[in-house]
């Protein structure tokens, strides 16, 4: 059974309501993957070992894209969700743009931010659209992901890629981050610090930093590009971001649908910023503005 197998076999054993529901949201993008299935797939797949570590490698024309380490990971570990999440990330990215609209896009030369890079697929995409005169700034807070980061930007011989092993939030601190080994796209800074019993799973305390100190810190002149995708924390990376969405109002793809009841507080922030943004929209569950 392949990784499609499993994902239709898991959306058919749900209850109807439930399986509705993940239609409505994930269906129709799971049909170009069922008409990968199988052989045609596996061309772009391959589990290898690099040293002592047990990797799942993405192959396309010349990219090569690396997943986190997945050796040592526990009895329990459930490869089949760690291959669907893998894979569907590198899709989203690659083959359906998730992070771009008619109007939202990444020109030649531009400075864009990777906020919650995982491994670093759109940092990719984002660097050959932007060129060698543009700069991807790419932050990855946790060990395993970002030295799967650093590893695809070696690998792929791409030089405008600069990754930083810090989160993002509302003001540099220490907070609680939740590691999930076998979904690790859904790593996230957590407000509590109860002690998870997962095999699987770990919280521990990362650095992270606001855009605003950043931006300061680092001298940078101006960002054209701002793509946020952290699991719930947008609000607080756009409360970090305030002056520098007043100085260079950057294009925006925020992913907002893990906790749509902020979607009115970030937009509000956006056109107190800067009076000038406008909302373009959310599609598949991505906040654009410019």
């Amino acid at each position: 059974m392949n990784v499609f197998d499993k994902i239709i076999w898991r959306l058919n054993i749900l209850k109807p309501n439930h399986f509705f529901k993940h239609y409505m949201r994930f269906g129709y993008r799971l049909l170009p993957l069922i008409l990968l299935r199988g052989r045609a797939w596996r061309k772009f797949e391959e589990k290898i070992c690099i040293g002592s570590n047990m990797v799942y490698c993405f192959k396309y024309d010349r990219l090569r894209i690396f997943s986190p380490n997945i050796k040592n990971t526990g009895l329990n570990f459930n490869y089949s969700r760690f291959e669907e999440e893998f894979f569907r990330s590198i899709w989203e990215c690659i083959f359906e743009r998730v992070y771009f609209s008619k109007d939202v896009n990444i020109n030649i030369g531009d400075i864009v931010f990777d906020i919650g890079a995982a491994v670093g697929t759109f940092s990719i995409v984002a660097a050959k659209l932007t060129g060698d005169k543009g700069i991807v700034y790419a932050f990855e807070p946790t060990d395993d992901t970002f030295g799967a980061l650093k590893m695809n930007v070696e690998t792929n011989k791409i030089n405008n890629i600069i990754p930083f092993k810090e989160g993002v939030a509302n003001e540099d601190k220490f907070l609680c981050f939740d590691e999930r080994k076998e979904a690790f796209t859904t790593n996230r800074i957590i407000d509590d610090v109860k002690i998870n019993n997962s095999i699987n799973s770990g919280k521990k305390k990362i650095k992270v930093v606001s855009l605003d100190s950043f931006v300061g810190t680092n001298n940078i002149k101006r960002v054209d590009f701002v793509k946020i995708d952290v699991e719930g924390y947008a609000l607080e990376v756009i409360q970090g971001a305030e002056d520098l969405l007043r100085r260079f109002k950057p294009k925006l793809a925020i992913a907002c649908y893990h906790r749509r009841e902020n979607d009115k507080e970030i937009c509000q922030i956006l056109m107190n910023s800067n009076d000038k943004y406008r909302v373009i929209g959310i599609k598949n569950g991505i906040l654009f503005a410019k």
